[in-house]
């Protein structure tokens, strides 16, 4: 309970801007929850894990329940939203290593609930700080994109199913 009044006040502080003391609340709501925060010298190393996490869950894909709403505070739930608003935060900051690594966090904890709002949100505030982070570039690397016209696959058709052929 203690945990989400925490929580609570570090979205009231995020709405004031008070973003100090909003990362305050909000980091220990997740540590009243027994969740560790990466800390800003393990920032990479904690991205890297928590990518490993989320290929875990891909490769060893089941049908999750749909997460029920009765009212009880499940803890996952709490620190799948701490860490949103954290990636939130962070984004904010311009700290995008940091907000990266609490998106990654917040999916992979949501994710062990099952689908829930809290589940869709992750995954919205995961592609958007993927998007921030500049993956255009890496599929350049790739041979996946061009910059003539947008991404496009390993046979030069566009990513994009409605382009018009030719762009």
């Amino acid at each position: 309970q203690r945990a989400h009044w925490e929580r609570q006040l570090g979205d009231a502080c995020f709405r004031l801007g008070t973003l100090p003391e909003c990362e305050t609340h909000l980091v220990r709501s997740l540590e009243l929850l027994n969740v560790k925060v990466t800390r800003k010298p393990w920032v990479i190393a904690g991205s890297f894990f928590q990518i490993l996490v989320q290929g875990v869950h891909r490769l060893r894909w089941r049908e999750r329940p749909i997460a029920q709403e009765d009212g009880q505070l499940d803890p996952h739930l709490e620190a799948a939203r701490a860490f949103q608003r954290l990636s939130q935060l962070h984004y904010l900051q311009v700290d995008m290593p940091l907000g990266f690594n609490r998106a990654m966090h917040a999916l992979n904890v949501a994710e062990r609930v099952g689908h829930s709002p809290v589940l869709a949100r992750a995954y919205s505030g995961t592609s958007l700080v993927v998007g921030m982070l500049g993956v255009f570039p890496a599929a350049q690397v790739a041979g996946l994109a061009k910059t003539d016209g947008g991404p496009r696959n390993s046979k030069g058709k566009s990513l994009f199913p409605g382009e018009p052929v030719g762009s």
